[in-house]
């Protein structure tokens, strides 16, 4: 009591960004935004802070009520996933999510190549906007498993990708996922291709055939 603001000031603010705030509420406006301030611990904590002006009889500003809302938690949570959604863009292996109703709410790269379509064109769809009914039905199979019994499965599938006009052969583990709120959300799965180890797999059986058939 008695100090000004100035008492939480972290210094990772801009000048800029005070300039703004007086600016805004002076002229007798509202002002919300987000700001990192310090606590009396030295600690910097993340706020989304309202300011409103309060005006005397004759509309002049006499005084100002600020509301802080700490976000700390939500914004370390918002960069965990971001760095997790960076992660997951690089790699080569096709991931997704799912809902229950089996639409995508994240698809990476590797996903979109295969697919030929773009992360709008998938958001909100499922397998069979992209893939051969035959597999994709398959694939909704083996999610009705793991929503039921809430465990992963394992599987592989050869689908044909109408879009790009791709063929290749997953080995896939799909796996249950919960919301905040530790209540079954959907599912996720991550594909590895395995196109070229299945062939060579082929390759090795064929010739294990023949050397058996001239040994006998």
């Amino acid at each position: 009591l008695g100090e000004t603001p100035q008492i939480l000031n972290s210094g990772e603010m801009p000048e800029e960004f005070y300039e703004k705030l007086w600016e805004t509420i002076t002229s007798g406006e509202i002002w919300e935004a987000e700001i990192v301030d310090r606590a009396k611990d030295g600690s910097l904590y993340t706020a989304y802070q309202t300011i409103a002006p309060i005006t005397d009889g004759g509309g002049e500003v006499n005084a100002y009520v600020a509301v802080q809302t700490d976000i700390t938690e939500h914004k370390e949570l918002q960069d965990r996933l971001k760095r997790h959604r960076d992660i997951v863009q690089r790699l080569e292996d096709p991931i997704m999510l799912q809902d229950k109703n089996g639409g995508f709410k994240l698809v990476n790269e590797a996903l979109t190549d295969f697919a030929g379509l773009s992360e709008e064109e998938l958001l909100g769809e499922n397998e069979h906007r992209f893939m051969d009914d035959q597999t994709a039905t398959r694939i909704q199979q083996n999610k009705a498993d793991v929503l039921e019994d809430e465990r992963a499965v394992s599987y592989s599938v050869s689908p044909a990708f109408e879009t790009s006009d791709r063929e290749a052969t997953f080995s896939t583990r799909r796996y249950p996922y919960y919301d905040e709120d530790d209540e079954l959300a959907g599912t996720m799965a991550i594909c590895r291709d395995v196109t070229d180890l299945e062939k060579r797999t082929r390759q090795l059986r064929v010739l294990d055939n023949i050397l058996r058939h001239n040994l006998r």
